[in-house]
């Protein structure tokens, strides 16, 4: 038995007391505390008991129901994905070529030529952090089946054999542009030809291939990409990659994988704050299937991608993806449910209403309103770029993508896509989250969907998820005739095609009549037999025939119509003369053509729905221009702006006569010069050249004028592209700071034809400012901006902004803006151009940021947009640097006009733009350490395991949480702990994390995100007081300070035994950091239950045994627990129950003791009392 000098001595009993009930018996068992098997049976709770005991060497139950507060090991899938260090493949060696001249003696037959085995090439392991690719990078290790040397079979020369030559595969490539340099290595395998190379094209954010793309990403790969967590957002770089051979087709590897390497030269900006907490790079095919191909991702302080490498066998749109956590931007639900104000449902054009019966076949067209009210704003919630949400239940067949368009119905929004399950992926335009940004907005999400044919009601409800939002759809489950009619134009003979199609819902209908209704402007189309229509009964010979001209309509008969058959009658007309002019011209037409189909069931009257199609529509809303975005490129040492645009894109109408003007926008950049070529394309494949007839910033041209632009009749329709380039003035360029793009418009002078725009994008050659944080205190923060100015002075203005990061602990938690402490500002300029008395500084509370304009001309009013203008530095004729130094204030005003200080420890960001740059310095608010412990499931370093299970205890303690900074002193952790834990020696680990989500399971996989650190020291190790050394926490990541985790185990006195309820063992640790004592604390009690006894039922009562229940209690004591004569007292309460004692029995270990000598059963009125 185990010793204790506390304890006279140390032993357990196990009573087996064997009793019989009337319908109960009682084992009572005990054991010494070395007898396990006696207690591996789970107890059971007895009817009576309200407490379960734990068995020892059992979890304590209340610890079992506990959650683990730990991130657990890495699922199998997710540890796949790290880098696997793999052999390289071993190269055969091939003998080298045999003499023509045989030797003297030759065997008869020759041996074959052994194999030689090539030293393998040392592979490296990618790191997880790359931080610079090489022009030709070396091949990544990955995993593969062991490579063994391969044997050079024997080969025979012949000298009448000449090898065919054959072209040897191009395997490596490279390609250039102003944003991008591209790395290409691919296998031989890949049979990619000599004279293919790869090319690039950059997706621009905003663009509709760009949302459309983002869109399939985000829903496909959620969860891979880190979505499913909390106020994240991916932010991506999106890049078409492919191959091209000498003839501009599109090429792919035949088989193996590419390796490829992209460094940017011109990184795209970063628009969302935050940590990023994922980087990977990804793969959208031509199918529309997403796929996760990184390599590896480099990203520089801002979050911004600077270097991507993948692996891939196949070629389309590929992109680098950061995922980014705690996005200032995406304060609130990312959840689109909880913007959702209403929902209408229309079918045949007509909202529909409780009165109206509707036929199960229906195509219903849905209207769901979102908005971001005020209420939600004052919640915190506003709306974001990227968002989700569910589809109406009971819904079937709605598309896979679509727009969302502004509350006018007619800007578009956003884009959306849709899977089968009905989960809706919702990205809004770069545009659209402008205006949000401004202020409140609000839009429509809309799609057409059936019913389900499994849902059979005849009121059917329709419900958005996450709102309180239904409506009722009144079923017509009668005999019916559900009708739909639709409408197709013939550009070449101008002819309408309307077919309609009736259905016999429900059963059998007869007298069914057709009755059409034609506008005014619309007349019939008769073929050459003079019929005007054809009718097809049930998929039978169309049937040609004449209408019946009534008061109604045109009518035909159709007659009996039996239940789930169709009719279907199709006919043609036309526009009457000048119908078209009147359209193009804005005025009013009438080309509505409806329909109705009546019929009978019996007695009783049927009519159907009403459809109708007014083709009049499809001309007024014709799409007349569309223009992209110019390119910039480089011919004969000159750089040029290419554009184009495409006129009369839907081609509906004729175009001759109608004069085409494209518009610059007046800039400094680029001009129109006279004689500049415009190459013109027409649909049918003419093509000629027109001149600018004049330098300046405007050209116009008549279709038809030009002698190649012949028309053989006016009446015919053409689409025209227009393409050209402007030349760019690059002396321009030596002084613009950022980028800027320049806006060309086209029109055709009619104001009922939608003009288009596009923009130049050009960057300028002076380097951005850079943005740095100073210092801080509670009341403001420093900052510093490093203007670089060239030799002959530039345009320049600084718009600033700054704030705490999101808060929505309270109602102002989004509007946190504050303003520069305008008697802090310093300037020292080299050139003595600029000092204070130069800069104009104006608050601007309508836009919550600050401006800062430079030079006298800007003094001369606070008008914002003629300051911009205004604004320069003037040059000296030499490149300098000017640095701006000020302060702003924590604090902001809130809707009541009061000041708010912000928050101790809170994150401040300061970011300084103008015309096309930005730069962004973020610090933290001095504040009170942020400390909290809890207990640790489980941690593992460096191959070994802690666990809190049986008397071992877990810890983790969270240091700086706000990350406000430790100073530059060695951090010490006084931990004051219960008497009864002790520290278990070797188990104090600690890391350094990027944010509080991190663990150690980050830290273990080593990826750049977290790691560990040197094992803190232990100076003090008392009964109660356990004193660790951290030693100087100064770390950082991307520029900011770390969070620290300390993780350590515990370990309870064996001999402690608890009640029922268990022991709470208290835990608190102080942190003292920056040399100041309790800078930090934080608190942990942890419940232990090690109780005295257990008992269970160990036999339920049943036919076979007499309805008898048998029970065991099993005792673990010490003499502390013996009563004054020596014994052992149990007091066993068995009201209402008879004892059988014949059945009564106890064991210690496993030897039956003797009753009457080493035990006694004495009855009681309540039951009965053991002494052992």
């Amino acid at each position: 038995m185990k010793k204790n000098s506390r304890l006279k001595s140390f032993f357990a009993i196990l009573l087996a007391v064997s009793m019989i009930f009337q319908q109960s018996s009682l084992t009572v068992l005990a054991t010494d505390d070395t007898y396990v098997e006696d207690a591996t049976a789970t107890p059971t709770p007895s009817e009576n008991e309200a407490e379960t005991y734990a068995t020892e060497g059992a979890e304590p139950v209340a610890e079992k129901q506990e959650e683990p507060q730990q991130v657990q090991e890495t699922p199998a899938a997710e540890q796949a994905q790290e880098p696997t260090e793999a052999p390289a493949e071993q190269p055969t060696e091939t003998p080298a070529e045999q003499p023509t001249e045989a030797p003297a003696e030759q065997p008869t037959e020759a041996p074959a030529a052994a194999p030689t085995e090539a030293p393998a090439t040392e592979p490296t392991a990618a790191p997880a952090e790359v931080t610079e690719v090489p022009a030709a990078p070396e091949a990544t290790a990955t995993p593969a089946a062991e490579a063994t040397a391969t044997p050079t079979p024997e080969v025979s020369a012949s000298p009448s054999e000449t090898p065919t030559p054959t072209e040897t595969p191009k395997t490596s490539f490279r390609y250039e542009d102003s944003r991008v340099v591209i790395t290409a290595t691919a296998p031989e395998d890949a049979n990619l030809p000599q004279d293919a190379e790869i090319k690039a094209d950059y997706i621009a954010p905003g663009t509709d291939r760009y949302n459309a793309a983002v869109a399939a990403f985000n829903s496909q790969l959620s969860s891979q990409l880190g979505l499913d967590a909390e106020n994240t957002e991916a932010e991506y770089v999106l890049y078409d990659v492919y191959f091209l051979t000498a003839d501009g087709s599109r090429i792919e590897p035949e088989s193996g994988n590419v390796k490829v390497d992209m460094s940017f030269k011109e990184i795209q900006k970063s628009t969302v704050d935050g940590d990023v907490v994922n980087k990977d790079v990804v793969h959208l095919d031509n199918e529309g299937q997403a796929e996760v191909v990184t390599e590896y991702v480099n990203t520089n302080a801002d979050g911004e991608i600077t270097s991507m490498g993948f692996t891939q066998d196949s070629f389309s749109i590929v992109g680098g993806v950061t995922t980014v956590q705690n996005v200032a931007v995406q304060t609130g639900s990312s959840k689109l449910s909880d913007f959702i104000t209403g929902m209408t449902i229309k079918v045949d054009g007509k909202e529909i209403s409780s009165n109206d019966k509707i036929s199960p076949s229906a195509r219903y067209d849905f209207t769901i309103s979102f908005a971001e009210t005020s209420e939600l704003v004052n919640q915190g919630k506003h709306i974001q770029k990227n968002m989700t949400f569910s589809m109406p239940n009971n819904l079937t067949n709605w598309p896979e993508s679509g727009k969302l368009y502004a509350d006018d119905n007619k800007t578009v929004v956003g884009d959306y896509t849709i899977n089968d399950a009905g989960d809706v992926s919702v990205v809004f335009t770069d545009e659209f989250m402008q205006q949000a940004d401004k202020g409140l907005v609000k839009g429509n999400f809309t799609f057409s969907a059936e019913i389900k044919n499994t849902v059979t009601d005849e009121v059917v409800k329709i419900t958005v998820p996450g709102t309180t939002i239904e409506k009722e759809i009144h079923v017509n489950r009668d005999v019916n005739l559900y009708t739909e009619k639709s409408a197709s134009y013939d550009e070449k003979t101008g002819e309408i095609t309307y077919t309609i199609i009736t259905k016999a819902e429900n059963g059998n209908a007869t007298d069914v009549k057709i009755i059409d209704k034609l506008g005014s402007d619309l007349e019939l189309v008769k073929d050459s037999q003079g019929n005007e229509y054809t009718l097809t009964v049930d998929g039978g010979t169309p049937t040609p025939g004449k209408f019946a001209v009534t008061g109604n309509g045109y009518e035909v008969t159709v007659g009996e119509l039996l239940k789930d058959k169709t009719a279907t009658l199709v006919y043609k007309a036309r526009f009457k003369d000048g119908v078209l002019e009147k359209i193009r011209n804005g005025e009013s037409y009438s080309t509505n053509n409806g329909v109705v189909v009546k019929g009978k069931n019996g007695s009783k009257d049927i009519i159907s729905n009403e459809p109708s199609v007014d083709i009049g529509n499809n001309f007024k809303n014709n799409q007349w221009f569309k223009k992209d975005n110019a390119k910039l490129v480089t011919e004969g040492g000159k750089t040029y702006l290419e554009w184009s645009f495409v006129y009369n894109v839907d081609g509906k109408q004729p175009v001759k006569g109608n004069t085409v003007t494209d518009t610059l926008q007046d800039n400094e950049y680029t001009k129109f010069k006279k004689g500049d070529v415009i190459h013109v394309k027409r649909s049918d494949g003419v093509e000629f050249d027109i001149t600018v007839p004049a330098d300046g910033n405007t050209w116009s041209y008549t279709i038809g004028k030009n002698s190649g632009d012949n028309y053989t009749d006016d009446s015919l329709i053409y689409k025209y592209t227009f393409s050209y380039k402007t030349l760019v003035d690059e002396a321009k360029l030596d002084s613009l700071i950022g980028s800027v793009s320049v806006k060309n418009d086209v029109d055709d002078g009619n104001r009922n034809h939608p003009g288009a725009s596009g923009s130049g994008p050009l960057t300028g050659k002076v380097p951005n400012p850079e943005k740095t944080f100073i210092s801080g205190t509670q009341d403001k923060m420093k900052w510093r901006i490093t203007i670089h100015v060239p030799a002959g002075g530039m345009k320049f203005f600084i718009k600033d902004q700054v704030r705490q990061a999101s808060d929505n602990e309270d109602a102002d938690g989004w509007n946190k803006w504050g303003w520069i402490d305008e008697s802090s500002i310093t300037v020292t300029d080299p050139g003595g151009k600029i000092d204070k008395t130069k800069i104009k500084y104006i608050q601007e509370k309508g836009e919550k940021c600050n401006y800062l304009f430079f030079g006298s001309k800007t003094f001369s009013g606070s008008d914002i947009e003629s300051n911009k203008v205004n604004s320069e530095i003037e040059g000296t004729g030499v490149a300098r640097d000017i640095i701006i130094e000020y302060e702003t204030f924590n604090k902001y005003q809130n809707a009541a006009g009061n000041d708010v200080s912000y928050k101790l420890g809170a994150l401040v960001s300061n970011t300084a733009s103008g015309n096309g740059w930005e730069s962004t310095a973020k610090g933290y608010i001095p504040g009170n350490l942020q400390v909290e412990k809890e207990k640790a499931a489980v941690y593992n370093n460096a191959g070994n395991e802690w666990k809190t299970e049986g008397n071992k205890v877990s810890y983790c303690i969270t240091i700086d949480k706000d990350r406000i900074g430790l100073g530059t002193e060695n951090v010490i952790i006084t931990d004051t702990h219960s008497s009864s834990l002790s520290y278990v020696a070797g188990s104090a680990k600690l890391m350094w994390a990027q944010n509080v989500y991190v663990n150690y399971i980050h830290a273990n996989r080593n990826e750049g995100e977290a790691g560990w650190l040197t094992d803190p020291t232990v100076t003090e190790n008392g009964t109660t007081i356990l004193k660790l050394d951290l030693g100087k926490l100064t770390q950082k990541y991307n520029g900011q300070n770390c969070v620290y985790k300390l993780y350590y185990q515990m370990e309870i006195d064996e001999s402690l035994i608890t009640s029922s309820d268990g022991k709470v063992l208290s835990n608190s640790v102080v942190v003292k950091a920056n040399g100041q004592e309790a800078a930090g604390d934080a608190s942990f009690d942890y419940v232990y239950k090690k109780p005295l006894f257990t008992k269970e039922e160990n036999s339920k009562p049943s036919a076979s045994n007499g309805y008898q229940a048998g029970f065991k209690i099993t005792v673990k004591y010490t003499d502390d627990y013996k009563n004054s004569d020596g014994y052992l007292e149990i007091d066993d309460n068995c009201t209402n129950l008879k004892i059988d004692y014949s059945t009564f029995c106890v064991k210690q270990g496993e030897a039956t003791l003797v009753a009457n000598t080493d035990y006694n059963v004495v009855p009681t009125s309540t039951g009965m009392k053991i002494l052992v």
